[in-house]
């Protein structure tokens, strides 16, 4: 069994294991052997997310179909990893196999920043809406990452890889300190492309209380509208900061909501002054039926774009994220709005990880090293002077606070000078 021991993988040294349930375990990775320039690996990062499937605690159970099973979607998801090239995914750069511990595992970027599950439960808990321009700017990248998996990514062959995601949910999906948004955790994504036989309990994956109605009753029947469906989710939890179907693990409870779901109630919810727009697009995004939801991603994506350029002016998605930053670094801990195993899966940059700059990813993508941030990068990912805080902030960019009014340095001023007076007064009597 893989364990806390574990210290070296392939050419990295493991400086931190990310906790997250299921078979596979996620490491901050340093590398610390380099390869020749023409070497299949010369391309990997300094610094990594390092992905590794847990073997089964007894040996005998090695050749049993699930761990089989379990090892061919492990090998497929960094495969198909590889082939997705999209400035709004993260990057897997590599499926490698330690032979000396017989472990395969994947590569993957290192980031900086946090999910959106995290934005959200932030929001929830100020009680403060977040800005229309925000809010479109955090979902039209994952659209056009989307895009991308579905028509434009392509095997080795040429021919497309038609890649459905399967698990669109805000902790798959990450906002890095410099204002970029990204798409995350292909593990139970499904190409058409490849044969590997699928079991009836690989069909039947994703988080319950985003699963689009076809998901649930015919798990078979998934496409790319599947994707859109619960991309609008997370676009109607952004505006509303209130989830669409219950909070549970129980896919019985969201098939019995999903029958009762009534779409002109949801619109109801969805503050057409501050948000214009977005009810419709909400209301062709969510359709119960596949058929009538937008033709593709791309399609939704412009959509919103139309809506961002007709938009007032609004904080910079790079200013929101700084705000964050700040703001997440003074809290304690504020926990995403999820539940059950997917929700220690989706946890986020909190507590001392987030002061270390480390986040975790969903059901095991990861951060990487593509995000920049004020200050130098230290080893095991922290930032900056102070563990990724920026000093030279002014106090509104901090969330320290503000500067005190003139009325309370004059007041502090009178309580001391009486102070001094009356101690006086004690020392002459």
């Amino acid at each position: 069994m893989v364990s806390d021991t574990l210290k070296r993988l392939g050419p990295y040294e493991l400086i931190r294991r990310l906790p997250r349930p299921g078979r596979a375990e996620v490491y901050v990775g340093s590398r610390v052997v380099h390869v020749d320039p023409g070497s299949v690996t010369a391309e990997w990062p300094d610094l990594a997310l390092v992905k590794v499937l847990r073997p089964p605690e007894d040996p005998a159970e090695a050749n049993e179909p699930r761990v089989k099973e379990a090892l061919a979607r492990f090998i497929e998801e960094g495969r198909l990893g590889m082939r997705l090239r999209h400035p709004a995914i993260t990057r897997t750069y590599g499926l490698g196999l330690d032979r000396d511990l017989n472990l395969h595992f994947i590569v993957q970027e290192y980031l900086e920043g946090a999910s959106l599950a995290q934005v959200l439960a932030h929001q929830a808990t100020l009680e403060e809406p977040l800005p229309y321009r925000v809010v479109l700017q955090l979902v039209i990248p994952l659209l056009k990452a989307l895009h991308h998996a579905h028509h434009d990514a392509l095997r080795e062959d040429g021919r497309p890889l038609r890649v459905v995601h399967r698990d669109i949910k805000p902790a798959n999906a990450m906002l890095t300190w410099d204002g970029r948004v990204l798409l995350l955790d292909f593990a139970a994504a499904r190409s058409t492309s490849f044969t590997r036989q699928e079991t009836v309990q690989d069909v039947l994956v994703g988080t319950a209380h985003y699963l689009a109605p076809e998901q649930v009753f015919d798990p078979s029947s998934v496409s790319h509208a599947t994707d859109i469906f619960a991309t609008s989710v997370i676009l109607y939890e952004l505006c509303t900061l209130s989830p669409l179907l219950p909070r549970t693990r129980r896919y019985s409870e969201v098939a019995e909501a999903l029958a009762k779901f009534n779409l002109a109630d949801c619109m109801a919810r969805v503050d057409s002054d501050r948000y214009p727009g977005l009810a419709e697009v909400l209301a062709q995004g969510l359709s119960p039926d596949p058929r009538t939801r937008f033709l593709t991603a791309g399609e939704m994506a412009r959509e919103l774009e139309g809506l961002l350029l007709a938009a007032d002016t609004g904080p910079s998605l790079q200013g929101f994220a700084q705000r964050l930053r700040s703001q997440l670094a003074g809290d304690d801990e504020p926990r995403p709005r999820e539940s059950g195993p997917a929700a220690t899966a989706s946890s986020l940059v909190t507590g001392e990880r987030m002061r270390a700059g480390i986040r975790t990813t969903g059901t095991g993508g990861a951060t990487s090293s593509r995000s920049s941030g004020p200050g130098p990068r230290r080893p095991g990912g922290t930032m900056g002077p102070a563990g990724g805080h920026d000093r030279g902030a002014p106090p509104e960019e901090t969330g320290h606070g503000a500067r005190p009014s003139l009325v309370e340095l004059l007041l502090a001023a009178l309580i001391g000078f009486v102070a001094a007076v009356v101690g006086l007064y004690v020392v002459l009597t």
